[in-house]
């Protein structure tokens, strides 16, 4: 199983739990993730992308991270990562 369908799994068994605890927005269930996620998926979708596509994403870590990357991967769309704090040298 992966992290991804893991995630949904206790999305569905648990949606109240606790998925993230975070210092800046405390913390976030799994429905919680899940709802950032739909609506990245709705977004994909508007903008045509499919499964298989590769996206550029640059964000720091919080929920809305977590969420876009289980909204993105839930579709099978490909996460180019830049870690927005380095340096571009």
């Amino acid at each position: 199983m992966n992290a991804i369908s893991l995630f949904a799994q206790n999305a569905r068994l648990h949606p109240q739990k606790m998925a993230i605890a975070d210092i800046k927005f405390g913390e976030l269930s799994f429905e919680d993730i899940e709802r950032i996620g739909v609506k990245v998926q709705a977004l994909a979708h508007k903008y045509r992308l499919h499964q298989g596509d590769a996206v550029l994403l640059a964000m720091t870590p919080s929920p809305l991270l977590y969420g876009t990357i289980c909204g993105l991967m839930g579709l099978g769309i490909r996460i180019l990562f830049i870690e927005p704090w380095m340096s571009l040298e």
